[in-house]
């Protein structure tokens, strides 16, 4: 595997959805470099164990994921190594993993692209909280904020305008009136009790 950074794979699965024959689909997935690795947003809607052969070391006994590819139409099925069972255990349906793989099939009968998974790049739903949370990662050192600086400084110096010549709104209470239940007479009946005769 090279160490260059993995390239997004939903033009490399559109290149291969256009090719018409199952057959010469699988023959291209066969040709392509399985040193190339790439990036695909994967959309879990399956976790579960793998019980059919794998001929790869590192990948008997593993977990896999299925899902829709983030963007895309496509769908895959990725296989992901042993060693991150425990990982992917903790994962649910409907979140969205980031992860580092490579093309190694076509599954006619469920129209979707197997994938072997090499590593977890990073959770989607996790840069959403760091692009929001603002204790998150400082920016790298020599990288410019002016941008975000200065934005700042026009909110701080420039409050938007408060229309001092609107009327105060009067605020009215109103008492309400309770009237109290009208009293029940309760009349005792004397009941004459008769023995046995």
């Amino acid at each position: 595997m090279s160490d260059t950074q993995p390239i997004r794979i939903n033009d490399q699965l559109d290149n291969l959805d256009n090719i018409d024959s199952s057959y010469d689909r699988r023959k291209a997935i066969d040709e392509l470099d399985q040193d190339v690795t790439y990036s695909v947003s994967v959309v879990i809607d399956k976790i579960a164990e793998n019980y059919s052969y794998v001929r790869e070391d590192g990948y008997r006994d593993a977990y896999y994921i299925t899902g829709d590819v983030s963007d895309s139409g496509h769908r895959v099925k990725v296989l992901l190594p042993t060693s991150m069972n425990s990982e992917v255990q903790s994962w649910n349906e409907g979140e969205t993993k980031v992860i580092e793989a490579t093309i190694s099939d076509w599954d006619l009968a469920y129209k979707q692209f197997g994938l072997l998974g090499h590593s977890v790049i990073i959770s989607e739903d996790a840069v959403t909280k760091s692009t929001l949370d603002p204790a998150g990662e400082a920016p790298s050192e020599g990288a410019t904020q002016q941008d975000d600086v200065e934005e700042v400084k026009a909110v701080i110096e420039e409050p938007e305008s408060v229309n001092s010549e609107e009327e105060p709104v009067d605020v009215v209470e109103a008492e309400a009136e309770v009237e109290a239940p009208e009293p029940v007479d309760v009349v005792e009946e004397e009941t004459d009790i008769e023995g046995p005769e």
